[in-house]
């Protein structure tokens, strides 16, 4: 006849079961509260990347359009004429031309164009004394072929801002082969100053900007058990603050590490045949974010 109670194995039996489905409760909770965070994580970021995406496109269309308006002569009359006809020489080589005026704001190393309304020819000063005018061939045989003769039948006309925007299009798509250009960035911020842009400024002067001078930042923090938030003014003057100013660091907040990269990419530059393509912001390689995502 079996006594009332449990016999020792029974109670081992049961301990063990209960220690089990402790555990497995518990660590499913915590797995639970781990996956939640993660995609609170991953939420957060996402909205980051997207908001700062925004901004970049909208910056580098912005300037892109003020480069474009710069190329047209007519917004930028010449600063002089040349009377007779000039042979176009080789890449890198020069000719001299006589002005039809002194131009004192030409300087040696200057960019300048050249147009008699058929041909366009991208140079910059070699010298200039009084009206003597020697420019060098920075145009690629696509764009007017080397032995063309300018001025046949129009009078050349030459522009300083209309060749500086072309430059500034070729320097830009030499700084976008490379990622993380902090040149091209602070371009963005600093815009050519030889170019009267913006044209439509984004923020109150003195800045000249195409990006947001600054961002509030939402810092939460953990006061007696409850998140607290707060908001921290950064100011964006170069990509680590643009960055930082967007969260992309690994604790979410602007003092942490940098974890993200951007390639905002090249223009349009029909001289040379390069298309545009529209900014890429990925995470760093070996950063836990870049493996998770």
């Amino acid at each position: 006849m079996k006594t009332k109670g449990f016999t020792l194995i029974e109670l081992v039996v049961a301990c063990t079961l209960l220690l089990m489905l402790s555990m497995i409760a518990t660590t499913t909770t915590f797995n639970f509260v781990q996956a939640t965070a993660d995609l609170k994580t991953k939420y957060t970021n996402l909205q980051n990347i997207m908001a700062l995406h925004s901004v970049l496109v909208n910056a580098k269309m912005n300037y892109a359009t003020d480069l474009a308006f710069q190329l047209i002569a007519a917004v930028n009359p010449p600063v002089a004429s040349i009377s007779s006809s000039f042979t176009v020489p080789v890449f890198g080589a020069t000719v001299s031309v006589q002005m039809s005026n002194p131009v004192p704001g030409m300087v040696d190393g200057q960019g300048i164009s050249v147009t008699d309304g058929t041909h366009y020819l991208n140079g910059i000063v070699n010298s200039v004394g009084g009206t003597t005018l020697v420019i060098e061939n920075t145009s690629s045989g696509s764009v007017i072929a080397p032995g063309t003769v300018m001025g046949l039948t129009n009078v050349s006309t030459i522009y300083l801002s209309q060749a500086e925007a072309q430059a500034e299009i070729q320097r830009w798509n030499i700084w976008a082969q490379q990622n993380d250009s902090a040149g091209l960035i602070n371009r963005l911020i600093n815009p050519d100053p030889n170019l009267p842009i913006p044209l439509a400024p984004l923020n109150p002067p003195p800045s000249k900007s195409y990006l947001p001078t600054s961002r509030n930042v939402p810092v939460t923090t953990i006061v007696n058990g409850n998140p607290v938030t707060n908001y921290v003014l950064v100011q964006i003057t170069d990509i680590n603050s643009l960055l930082k100013a967007y969260q992309l660091t690994d604790d979410g907040t602007p003092t942490g590490n940098i974890i993200a990269t951007i390639s905002v990419g090249p223009m349009l530059d029909v001289a040379n045949q390069i298309r545009p393509t529209v900014p890429i912001i990925d995470w760093k390689a070996g950063t836990p974010q870049e493996i998770r995502f």
